[in-house]
């Protein structure tokens, strides 16, 4: 069989991808190959924090790329009520996605000259672009109950920045891509491509499979690097992707007494 699209990578890009993609034109025969475990992806680590001025340093806005970045997630930010409508039309009422809206900023006693740095950085961003915020007692922040030494300096409340449990998304794309689309998941590790003249014709796993697809869609984050590795053609016009490291913490707590 060969597919009209595989996409490498069943993280957020790699589902919302496929879930356009079949919007586009359900007629679309799409793989989605990646193992099912989702070892080391970021879609599982992050808080899926939909912030665009919480997340600047004090060197954000200093090179061309970095002001990119920043004037896209600004961009992002405003297409994600939309974005979610789209997912919930597929969705039963009671598990609609939605956003918590309002994201702190916190400068605690913790950190050093640098941090203070990052948060006037933040805090002049906002005044510049003259977007909602306002300066809280950290003291008034629901739940926040650090230790003595950890006490935060100052810190911030923006309205118009959020969260949404990452978790949650994956799991509603990925039940709507079964349900509704002609989508077939193969929970195998992609290894490397089959190249044809000047084209990828098809896809090696780490079980002997081979997948072949009229496109190819690399969206396995930074292990996409050993990927495009083994296409030298492409991979020396395209700059090296470098992982990191982090995690999230979901919280259910009650809402009268929480202590960090």
């Amino acid at each position: 069989m060969t597919y009209d699209v595989a996409i490498i990578g069943n993280g957020i890009l790699g589902l919302s991808t496929a879930f356009s993609l079949s919007l586009l034109d359900p007629t679309l025969k799409i793989a989605i190959v990646a193992p099912l475990s989702r070892e080391g992806s970021a879609s599982v680590a992050a808080g899926a924090m939909l912030n665009a001025f919480a997340e600047l340093t004090s060197t954000s806005l200093k090179s061309k790329a970095g002001e990119e970045k920043f004037e896209n997630a600004l961009k992002a930010s405003k297409k994600w009520n939309s974005w979610l409508q789209s997912i919930n039309d597929f969705l039963p009422e009671a598990e609609n996605l939605t956003i918590q809206d309002g994201t702190f900023v916190i400068l605690n006693a913790k950190s050093g000259i640098l941090d203070s740095e990052n948060f006037n950085a933040i805090l002049n961003t906002l005044k510049q672009r003259q977007e909602s915020y306002e300066e809280v007692d950290p003291q008034s922040i629901p739940g926040l109950n650090p230790v003595e030494d950890c006490r935060p300096l100052r810190s911030l409340y923006l309205p118009k920045e959020g969260c949404i449990n990452s978790g949650s998304v994956i799991n509603a794309l990925q039940y709507i891509l079964q349900k509704h689309f002609n989508v077939t998941f193969i929970h195998q590790k992609a290894l490397s491509f089959n190249v044809k003249g000047h084209a990828v014709v098809s896809l090696n796993t780490d079980q002997g499979e081979i997948i072949s697809a009229r496109n190819f869609v690399i969206a396995a984050g930074s292990y996409s690097q050993k990927l495009i590795d083994t296409l030298p053609q492409i991979s020396r016009n395209i700059p090296r992707l470098l992982s990191g490291m982090g995690c999230s913490v979901v919280v259910s707590q009650d809402p009268k007494h929480s202590v960090h």
